[in-house]
């Protein structure tokens, strides 16, 4: 993985040409790296569970307040989405809201194709439960 000490939208737009998780140090979370996507092996879900291609994220000020709020113990911001297994210690994943489309469903009630609009981690996929 690679880190910078760029914006958050300039370091994940810089990597789009390959998909990647956008991470933040759980102890410096205004410091950012980038972690190499892995397409799981084996199915990820679960019965009753989606899994959605995030098309688009928002940056805001909300995004900042997660990232800086993320070890309170209250909110626990970074315990929302787990980091990808082979990501180093001391990483985490600061959520965002933004869109996304399902791409596989074990869901009765949600169909492939639908959009979703939500709270999503910096990263390709996401399994939803």
């Amino acid at each position: 993985p690679c880190s910078a000490r760029a914006s958050v939208v300039q370091i994940f737009c810089a990597e789009m040409s390959t998909l990647a998780h956008l991470l933040v140090r759980a102890d410096e979370p205004t410091r950012t790296v980038i972690h190499p996507y892995r397409k799981p092996v084996e199915d990820p879900m679960l019965d009753g569970q989606v899994l959605v291609h995030v098309s688009k994220l928002v940056v805001t000020a909300n995004t900042l307040t997660y990232a800086l709020a993320g070890k309170m113990p209250v909110l626990k911001y970074f315990q929302h989405f787990p980091i990808p297994k082979d990501a180093p210690d001391g990483l985490a994943m600061t959520p965002c809201w933004g869109t996304g489309v399902v791409i596989a469903s074990k869901c009765p009630a949600v169909r492939v194709g639908a959009r979703i609009h939500g709270y999503f981690p910096f990263s390709p996929t996401v399994v939803l439960t």
